[in-house]
């Protein structure tokens, strides 16, 4: 990535309008939204993007442990949390103690591992529902077996700091690790809304993860699909998963729940406390006069209205999907004047190098370093059911390729 950007404190703004700061490992989705809604933004985050730059000021950092400092000189309404910064709890509360719904101590306990499965254990209908959360510990007995092993990083986020367990005898001691036993079926999340007692499910994506075809290694984060197909039985199961975790852990606002959903179990992997990477999938799908960022913004203040009336009607007309696309080479590579074009062209255009409508999001500017296994831009595109969305996400994916290499 190239040197921090000559910091602002400046809103895009007009008179009159709520100002939020948008903060996290990148703040563009969550930006976009915003600005649709008539909110004023600031953001930070790891990226500074050509298209988050156009649509706010934007400060790039190198490290979420940044912000202190970033935050301490804006004056803003609001503070909404992207991607990461969930896992610095203290940071988020000093910000957010006029919201009475957005306190450290859910952010803490919802985000501990052991704390998700104490409650899922203990809870009878989840178990009667045939709801559970893999086995987890801080360390694998050494008579198991590694392959039904993960090791995980909690205080991580997009599958960051997971991989497979080798061998159990010898493992890096790496600080916060835990240990989870390997699940197999359908990667998924659920989105919510909630006041902090009652709870309402927005929508349910597929989740992308460890896609080669996107240039993405084992289990980080690589998109989304719009899940139009569920039957409803299984959405009520998520419905009530949603409502448990809600009613646990005082949750509030716009919340996801990432889960692996088998022949006969939803597995519960783990939960995050903001609006997630897949909101700019499931938001637009949904026909209802209502913004994501004022709902959200209502349920942090633990106003019951939050929950009323939402309507979640999935159109099954389309399937819309995104997907990150990351450098896929071995070596790094810098954005040059020519690939940096041909993005800005895409993105204006709505077309990609092989005609496919679509949009590309997250166009580096150029001079940018893309390092090997990072993210280069992100795609979106829809069709008629999963399986077509994720054959045009995969040929937008060559596409990029193609203007890369």
């Amino acid at each position: 990535m190239p040197s921090s950007l000559s910091r602002s404190t400046q809103f895009d703004t007009e008179q009159g309008k709520p100002k939020l700061f948008v903060a996290g490992a990148c703040a563009r989705p969550i930006v976009e939204l915003a600005r649709k809604a008539g909110y004023s933004c600031a953001a930070a985050d790891l990226f500074c993007d050509w298209d988050t730059q156009n649509k706010c000021v934007c400060n790039k950092i190198n490290h979420l442990n940044e912000l202190a400092e970033l935050l301490a000189v804006y004056e803003f309404d609001e503070l909404i949390i992207a991607g990461g910064l969930e896992n610095f709890p203290k940071l988020v509360d000093r910000y957010c103690q006029h919201l009475p719904a957005r306190n450290i101590e859910a952010l803490v306990r919802c985000r501990d591992p052991f704390e998700v499965m104490r409650v899922v254990a203990d809870s009878a209908v989840l178990r009667n529902h045939r709801i559970g959360f893999p086995s987890t510990m801080a360390q694998i007995p050494i008579s198991a077996s590694t392959a039904n092993w993960l090791s995980k990083i909690p205080s991580s986020a997009g599958g960051l700091g997971v991989s497979a367990v080798e061998q159990a005898t010898h493992m890096p001691e790496v600080p916060s690790q835990v240990f989870q036993r390997r699940v197999e079926g359908r990667n998924m999340s659920g989105l919510f809304v909630a006041d902090g007692s009652s709870c309402c499910l927005i929508g349910v994506t597929y989740q992308l993860n460890g896609d080669p075809s996107f240039g993405c290694r084992e289990f980080k984060y690589c998109g989304s699909i719009l899940a139009t197909d569920l039957e409803e039985s299984l959405t009520d199961r998520i419905r009530l998963i949603g409502q448990t975790m809600t009613q646990e852990f005082g949750l509030c606002g716009i919340f996801g729940v990432d889960m692996i959903c088998d022949c006969t179990m939803i597995w519960i992997l783990e939960i995050n406390p903001r609006i997630t990477a897949s909101a700019e999938i499931v938001v637009p799908a949904i026909p209802v006069n209502r913004s994501i960022i004022t709902e959200h913004l209502v349920g942090l203040r633990g106003i019951s209205s939050a929950t009323v009336n939402w309507a979640v009607t999935i159109p099954t007309s389309t399937t819309p999907g995104k997907a990150i696309i990351y450098n896929r080479g071995r070596r790094a590579f810098t954005v040059s004047s020519q690939l940096f074009t041909e993005l800005k062209s895409w993105h204006e255009s709505g077309m990609s190098r092989s005609g496919i409508p679509s949009q590309v999001s997250d166009i580096p500017v150029k001079g940018t370093t893309i390092h090997s296994g990072c993210p280069i831009v992100t795609v979106k595109a829809q069709a008629q059911n999963k399986s077509e969305t994720l054959q045009q996400l995969r040929a937008l994916a060559n596409d990029v390729f193609s203007i890369v290499d």
